[in-house]
């Protein structure tokens, strides 16, 4: 992945973020960069991720990681959204290098 394509990965995985807003933190007027911080760690992580079940464990972990495991919540409400940033990460992953 070239530095713009890996420029347009990282801003579709924003969009999905902040669309989903897991921690309610857009909702309440956060910046729409308040979850680039995961975003970054999404993103590498994402791409090595063979499933959704796995993709729903790497974000559930990484909210817990950035935040705390009582504020992340259950792993299943990050369902939706994992489920959408392993599809945008799969599709990036297909394209050639």
């Amino acid at each position: 992945m070239d530095n713009l394509q890996h420029r347009v990965y990282l801003t579709e995985l924003r969009e999905a973020l902040n669309r989903h807003d897991p921690i309610q933190l857009i909702d309440k007027g956060a910046p729409e960069h308040e979850y680039d911080s995961e975003r970054s760690v999404l993103a590498a992580r994402l791409l090595h991720s063979h499933t959704a079940e796995e993709a729903l464990a790497v974000v559930h972990d990484v909210f817990c990681e950035w935040f705390d495991p009582q504020i992340a919540g259950p792993r299943e409400t990050y369902r939706d959204l994992a489920d959408e940033l392993f599809t945008i990460a799969q599709r990036w992953k297909a394209l050639p290098s």
